[in-house]
């Protein structure tokens, strides 16, 4: 029997970033097969269940297995622990702190690649940030960083992503249990001349050695009013009710997408006691929800066909140089 090539599995294919994964692997890889799956099996996808082990055979090593199924509220050990049994390497681009918790839980034994939150936050906040902390001069401390997102209104939401951005306002935030998400908000004129609101968001740990603030906005500053009012609600809905909403409210949202603005973009500021932040900025004048799915793609095309690559953090496969290179590269401005 002739070996077959190594190849990708995204696993969502057919949602709005599991479809940006898929594009952007072809476009980036063309030659590596890659193996679409969704739930129901639709638009030619093979019928996989995130929740069910993969059939035998599936994963092999040198295999990348790509969980884009948000909002990520399923078990991830159950295809963590496979690929860890298959040698295959694994990747999600989860937000959530605690599914990422339970995928680093899930893959610490694991002999191969385990990359969770492989997306702007954390994986690429966490590489430029960490940057930025090494090329600090010799006693220039870091007292914290602060990361905040803004995302243009004209992309058109799925329910799984409204799903994502609503299900934690109004919920204590991780390690500060007194603070809610979204109650605190912050302004910030960006390079470009921009002025944008931002409200606190919940973010896994960026492993800095410093505390970390991430803040998510909106083109649009009374959409995020509107989302922090929210929050004094949404505690109070269950999953499966919010679940039913986010399917009208994403309908809502592609209807009223033409009145936003497409461009969408991401701060990095390093602060330092008495003195101005040091920052960076990517710009995304277009193709703005591109950006939270190269990550996963530039480490699926470095990592598929690689056997024993035992790696858990983006910046081991991609160093933030290269990172800073791909965007460029892909037309989006990073201004420091």
């Amino acid at each position: 029997m002739v070996a077959r090539a190594a190849h990708v599995v995204v696993l969502g294919a057919t949602g709005e970033l599991g479809a940006r994964v898929v594009r952007l692997l072809r476009a980036a890889a063309p030659d590596v097969p890659c193996v679409r799956a969704s739930r129901r099996g639709r638009d030619g996808t093979r019928a996989l269940d995130v929740r069910d082990p993969p059939p035998a055979g599936l994963i092999a090593p040198g295999d990348v297995v790509i969980d884009v199924v948000g909002p990520y509220t399923h078990d991830p050990s159950v295809w963590v622990g496979a690929c860890s049994q298959a040698g295959a390497h694994y990747i999600d681009l989860s937000e959530r702190p605690d599914f990422i918790a339970r995928v680093e839980a899930a893959g610490a034994a694991s002999p191969c690649a385990v990359l969770s939150g492989c997306s702007t936050v954390p994986a690429l906040a966490s590489s430029l940030l960490a940057e930025m902390i090494a090329r600090a001069p010799a006693g220039d401390v870091t007292t914290h960083v602060e990361v905040l997102l803004s995302m243009g209104t004209r992309h058109r939401p799925s329910p799984g992503l409204m799903h994502s951005l609503l299900r934690p306002l109004g919920r204590a935030l991780p390690g500060a249990p007194s603070l809610k998400a979204f109650r605190a908000r912050t302004t910030r004129t960006l390079g470009n001349g921009a002025r944008r609101l931002y409200g606190r968001f919940p973010c896994a740990d960026l492993g800095l050695g410093c505390p970390a603030r991430f803040w998510s906005g909106f083109d649009r500053a009374p959409l995020v009013w509107a989302l922090s009012a929210a929050s004094l609600l949404l505690p109070l809905l269950s999953d499966r009710t919010l679940a039913w909403l986010c399917r009208p409210l994403a309908a809502l949202g592609a209807l009223l997408g033409p009145l936003g603005s497409e461009p969408g973009s991401l701060r990095l500021e390093r602060h330092r006691a008495g003195e101005a932040a040091d920052v960076v900025e990517i710009h995304a004048p277009t193709r703005g929800l591109d950006v939270p799915a190269l990550p996963a793609v530039w480490a699926a095309t470095r990592l598929v066909g690689v056997e024993q690559a035992k790696v858990r953090a983006l910046s081991d496969v991609v160093s933030a140089e290269q990172q800073r290179a791909a965007l460029t590269g892909a037309g989006y401005r990073v201004v420091r």
